[in-house]
């Protein structure tokens, strides 16, 4: 009874965290700079063709701010 119980509530809270992420998950993105390593701004369709190094600085909706390299 304990390996059933055990094994429904890994499907559920599997379930659960799948089902977090709706429609709304992107609007929590403020905005986004791709920074060269010397310190200019990048197009973003420049940065995903080109294999530039540096950074991709994210800020969300709730103050966080996200460096990506």
């Amino acid at each position: 009874m304990h390996k059933s119980f055990y094994a429904m509530l890994a499907v559920l809270s599997i379930a659960l965290v799948g089902c977090k992420c709706d429609k709304g998950c992107d609007s929590q993105v403020l905005s986004e700079r791709y920074i060269h390593k010397y310190g200019y701004d990048v197009a973003k369709d420049d940065w995903e063709e080109n294999n530039y190094p540096g950074q991709v600085i994210t800020t969300l909706r709730n103050g966080i701010t996200i460096n990506a390299k």
